[in-house]
């Protein structure tokens, strides 16, 4: 059984949403999602005239959304939106609490031009001073989030090496919010960053766990009711270019990385990515290198839909390594997957369907 409550942001109790409307035509009343290093959503829909519609509880900003399953507690975030205000009802759209940081500001250090210059210390040192002048700033979003677990990635072109931002190895940020230099971070480190439900902030060199002991199977007996597995080549890119602004100034720098063995197969496809921060030329190599990885292949992104002979929702993490097995016609993946998203909706029967989103292993 679900349960939605609503939250004062001292986490008191404030109201239970018990009469749901439909949000469409499957009849679902609660959707929500999550997504690793990134933020999730969530939406619901109440009879305008319900006495829990006229306490101005779902104004954005103010309060907390907070569902349950069963009493364990599955998602957690903030109202941030009203999409629809009618005379049947009102819906309500939550996110998770790392949206927030797109509602923070990073500090500059300079202010002709304005800009955030970052040349000294290691990654974990200048995310937590991040994090906390964020914090510290007067009316603050995130005002009430504390610090976790902050790792220091190593260099990917010096693996031996913890990462520290120097002369040579520097960033500059001009009006961000702290979510695009984190997840700018994240990026540069190939590293992954997550809010725990009691608005706990971690980055770390990789979320999840290896989960030999969770394996979802299509077929008959299967734990996977249905799933997609899509070739999508519409972002595919042999032949890359990448370029940014030059960290110390407004010249372009910019490499070109190409796999010219899939060339013969698919033919040389041109892409290019144009980052907005200025960014040193070993940080642009790796990003390049990366998106290369990514995106020189159709791309296998595979969904999977859970039955009930699947572990229970909220038995894995986003970021953990599943095995998924499909043999269906043209169709034949066995591999280790991670989770890298999912979507839970709720019917009004109480009948929930599970989709987890999954991506290959990086080497």
């Amino acid at each position: 059984m679900y349960k939605i409550e609503i939250l004062d942001k001292s986490n008191n109790l404030l109201a239970r949403v018990e009469r749901l409307v439909s949000l469409d035509r499957a009849k679902n009343v609660i959707k929500f999602n999550d997504n690793l290093s990134g933020f999730g959503s969530c939406r619901f829909r109440v009879q305008t005239k319900d006495p829990i519609a006229s306490r101005d509880l779902f104004e954005p900003y103010q309060n907390y959304i907070r569902i349950r399953k069963d009493n364990a507690l599955v998602w957690v975030g903030v109202v941030v939106n009203n999409p629809i205000r009618r005379h049947e009802f009102i819906e309500v759209e939550g996110r998770t609490f790392a949206w927030l940081f797109t509602k923070v500001q990073v500090a500059h250090t300079a202010t002709t031009p304005n800009w955030r210059e970052v040349v000294t210390g290691t990654m974990a040192e200048n995310l937590t001073t991040l994090f906390n002048e964020g914090k510290d700033r007067g009316h603050s979003p995130i005002g009430n989030f504390t610090l976790g677990t902050i790792q220091n990635p190593k260099f990917p072109w010096d693996t031996a090496t913890d990462w520290t931002f120097s002369a040579a190895v520097s960033v500059r940020y001009e009006y961000a919010s702290l979510f695009q230099v984190v997840n700018s971070f994240a990026g540069m480190a190939n590293a992954d960053w997550f809010v725990t439900k009691d608005r706990v902030f971690n980055f770390v060199t990789q979320a999840g766990r290896n989960r030999d002991d969770v394996s979802f199977r299509f077929g008959r007996g299967g734990n996977i009711s249905d799933y997609n597995s899509p070739l999508d080549g519409t972002g595919m890119a042999n032949d890359l270019w990448v370029a940014s602004l030059e960290k110390a100034g407004s010249q372009i720098i910019s490499r070109n990385f190409n796999d010219s063995s899939l060339f013969g197969r698919y033919g040389r496809l041109f892409g290019s990515s144009l980052f907005p921060d200025h960014l040193d030329i070993n940080i642009l190599s790796e990003r390049g290198k990366r998106i290369l990885e990514l995106n020189k292949r159709p791309n296998t992104e595979i969904s999977i839909i859970l039955n009930e002979k699947a572990l229970p929702f909220g038995t894995y993490d986003l970021g953990d390594y599943v095995n998924i097995s499909i043999k269906d016609g043209p169709i034949n993946v066995f591999e280790e997957r991670r989770v890298v998203g999912w979507n839970v909706k709720i019917d009004e029967t109480g009948i929930e369907r599970v989709q987890l989103i999954t991506n290959m292993r990086l080497i």
